[in-house]
C-alpha cells in the first residue's frame, strides 16, 4: 500500500509539473509540493530518513517559489523535516529544523496559535530524548500554557502535553511531580473521553504509567493492580495481538522482576518482546533491546546459556541500531555506551559459563 501510495503521489507530481508548463502559477506549484510532500511522508513511514527529507526539502523549495518564505504551509514542511530527523535520532538538525518553523509559525500565525504549540512540543521531545529534562520540561510548560489558554486544560492537546511532561519527570526521577500530573491527565481523560463502563485506551495508558512509576517506587502491589486493570482495558478496546500491549506487559514483567519473581518476570518479558518484535512502527526502540537484555539474564541465571547468547546478541543489535545519529551537547553518548558495553559484558560472562575463555 505505501509502495503504490508513493507511485500516485510521483504520477499526480508530474502531471502537476506538466500543466505548470502550460498555466504558470502559484497555486498550481502549490499542488505539486503537496504531492512531493506525499512522496516524503510515504518514505518517513518505510523508515527512509534520508530520502524523506531530501523530498520535504524539495517541497519546500517549490512552497518558497510559489508562496514566500514566512507562510504556515512552509512551516508545516519544515515541521516534517524536524520530525523526520527527531525520528532518526538526528537530534541536532531536528532543532534546527524546529526552530525554524517556530518562527516562521510565531510570524505567520502568532506565537499564541496552537500549531506553535505542537512545534513547541516537539522540540520538547527531542530534549526529552537528549535526557535534557529541564530543558524539556520547560518547553512542555510553554506549550501547555498555550492550549490551555486557546483550547482549555481538559482538551486532549493540553492533556497529551501534562502526560508527556509526566513522562520527562518520572525519567528524571521526580516521581511525585510526575504522578501529580498523570493524575490529572488521567481524571480530564476519565471525563472527556470514557464512556460508562466503557473506559478508553488512551485512559490505559495513563494509567500504566503510573503504574511504571510505582514500579521505580518499589510499590510493587499497587503496581501490579493497576497495570492489570491498563492491561484488561487495552485488550477490550484493542484485542489481544495489539502492539500497544508490549509496553502494559513489559511493565508487569518489571514488576515481577523487581519483586524477586524471576519465573513470572521471564514470561511476562518474554512475551512483550513477542509482541514488540511485530510492532513495525518502531523498529528500533531501545526499550526492546533492554528487554531482550533483561530475558538473556534471567535466561543466563537457569543456566540456559546458549539461549541466553543469542538474546544478547538480539539486544546488542537493537541498541547499535537505536542509538542516536547525534549526541546530546557535552557527551559523547555515554549511556548508550555504556548500555552496548553491559549487554557485551553479559555476553563475556555467559561465555564464561559455556566454556568458551578465549571468546569471552
Amino acid at each position: 500500500a505505501d509502495s503504490l501510495a508513493y507511485d500516485l503521489y510521483g504520477r499526480a507530481a508530474e502531471l502537476k509539473r506538466e500543466n505548470l508548463q502550460v498555466y504558470q502559477n502559484s497555486s498550481t506549484e502549490q499542488s505539486i509540493a503537496q504531492s512531493i510532500a506525499g512522496m516524503a511522508y510515504v518514505q518517513r513511514k518505510k523508515f527512509n530518513y534520508e530520502g524523506s527529507c531530501s523530498l520535504y526539502s524539495q517541497a519546500l523549495e517549490v512552497e518558497e517559489r510559489a508562496l514566500g518564505y514566512e507562510n504556515p504551509v512552509t512551516a508545516y514542511t519544515m515541521n516534517s523535516i524536524g520530525c523526520v530527523r527527531s525520528e532518526e535520532g538526528n537530534y541536532e538538525a531536528a532543532m534546527v529544523a524546529f526552530a525554524r518553523a517556530l518562527k516562521l509559525k510565531q510570524n505567520a500565525l502568532g506565537p499564541d496559535h496552537v500549531s506553535t504549540a505542537d512545534t513547541i512540543v516537539s522540540m520538547a521531545h527531542v530534549k526529552w530524548k537528549q535526557k535534557k529534562y529541564k530543558g524539556a520540561v520547560e518547553f512542555y510548560m510553554w506549550a501547555f500554557g498555550i492550549t490551555e489558554k486557546a483550547l482549555g486544560p481538559e482538551h486532549l492537546d493540553s492533556v497529551n502535553t501534562l502526560h508527556s511532561m509526566a513522562n520527562v519527570l518520572s525519567d528524571a526521577g521526580r516521581f511525585q511531580e510526575a504522578l501529580e500530573l498523570y493524575g490529572r491527565a488521567h481524571r480530564a481523560k476519565q471525563k472527556t473521553l470514557d464512556r460508562p463502563g466503557v473506559e478508553h485506551e488512551s485512559t490505559a495508558q495513563t494509567m500504566e504509567k503510573i503504574g511504571e512509576v510505582y514500579v521505580k517506587q518499589g510499590k510493587l502491589v499497587e503496581a501490579e493492580d493497576l497495570l492489570h486493570r491498563a492491561l484488561k482495558i487495552k485488550v477490550d478496546r484493542l484485542g489481544s495481538d495489539h502492539p500497544s500491549l508490549g509496553s502494559t506487559i513489559k511493565c508487569l514483567g518489571y514488576a515481577h522482576f523487581k519483586g524477586g519473581k524471576q519465573e513470572e518476570a521471564l514470561a511476562y518479558l518474554t512475551e512483550a518482546a513477542k509482541i514488540m518484535e511485530k510492532d513495525t512502527r518502531r523498529p528500533c526502540d531501545p526499550s526492546t533491546a533492554l528487554t531482550l537484555c533483561t530475558i538473556g539474564w534471567l535466561t543466563f541465571r537457569k543456566n540456559e546459556v546458549d539461549e541466553a547468547l543469542q538474546l544478547f546478541k538480539q539486544a546488542l543489535e537493537a541498541r547499535e541500531k537505536s542509538a542516536p545519529k547525534s549526541q546530546p551537547e557535552g557527551t559523547s553518548g555515554g549511556e548508550e555506551l555504556s548500555q552496548i558495553s553491559m549487554t557485551m559484558n553479559n555476553m563475556g560472562w555467559a561465555k564464561v559459563r559455556d566454556g568458551n575463555l578465549e571468546e569471552a
